[in-house]
Formats: structure tokens, sequence, C-alpha cells
């Protein structure tokens, strides 16, 4: 691991874009996601668990939790449980900010698949010569000189 924290009062933790930090917790420690995803793996757990920004986590079993940032850097907030805080459960933070996130990623993912949809037949047709682009016309010496050439006639007064 990147580095170790032992669990104080509460600490704010960035963890680097594909980089992983390990904090000693206990029963009821939170870890909030301020800002990315996160994913989590607990000693002693066989499950993994993933959540993000404006959502916490209040961990249910003592020993080591292995923090790793997903999709770019993350800041968490490792702190005590308020009395509120269910061990093994996740608290959305804000409605607001989790749809966001959510809308975010799917904006992302149709982006991502569209321009996948359309590059390749663009590419299938220049390759074949069946398409072409607006650089690869050529110049018409014709519409140059006519425009030209209106352009500089004399009006008639």
């Amino acid at each position: 691991m990147n580095n170790t924290y032992s669990q104080a009062e509460s600490s704010r933790i960035e963890i680097a874009a594909d980089a992983a930090v390990s904090v000693q917790v206990s029963i009821g420690t939170t870890i909030r996601c301020l800002r990315g995803k996160v994913w989590l793996t607990q000693e002693g757990d066989s499950r993994d668990y993933t959540f993000p920004q404006g959502t916490t986590f209040c961990i249910d079993r003592p020993g080591q939790a292995v923090l790793t940032s997903i999709d770019g850097s993350s800041v968490v907030v490792v702190g005590k449980a308020g009395s509120m805080a269910l061990p093994g459960t996740v608290r959305i933070d804000s409605i607001e900010a989790l749809t966001r996130a959510a809308r975010e990623a799917q904006a992302a993912y149709i982006r991502y698949v569209l321009s996948r949809l359309f590059t390749w037949p663009l590419s299938q047709l220049r390759r074949l010569g069946l398409f072409v682009t607006r650089r690869s016309l050529p110049e018409d010496p014709c519409i140059q000189t006519s425009c030209s050439s209106l352009a500089q006639k004399p009006r008639r007064s």
C-alpha cells in the first residue's frame, strides 16, 4: 500500500489516481467520499464496496481497510461515526449529488458509445473512398473567378 493511516479523530485523505491507502479502522468508523469514487476492501470481509462522492460508509468490522480511487483521484474523510450511523451501511449525504454523478457517468458512457458507433463506419467509408470531407474537396476556380469579378465591377450611377 502507498500509505497507512491510523484512526484518530478524523482525517482527510487524498488518494491519487490509481493509488490505494490503508486505514486502521474500528467498528462504527465512517468513510465519507468527498470527491471521486472509492473502492473499499475490509480485512476479513469477502465483499468489496464502491461508493461515489456524496456517500458515507460505516465500517462493520475492526482491522485494516484499503481505499482505492477509481477513475481519477479521490478525497475521503475517515472519522468516528455519529449516533445515527449503523455499521455496514451506506448513507447518501445528498441525493442530488448522487443523481448528478449518476447522470454525468451515464452521459460520459453514451458519448463514448456514440463516438465508437460513428467512428468505425466513417473510417470504413473513407478507406473505400466513399466519404469525402470538406477538406478533401477541390477548389473550384470558376466560382472564385466569378465572385472576384463581381466584386470588381464598377457601379452605374
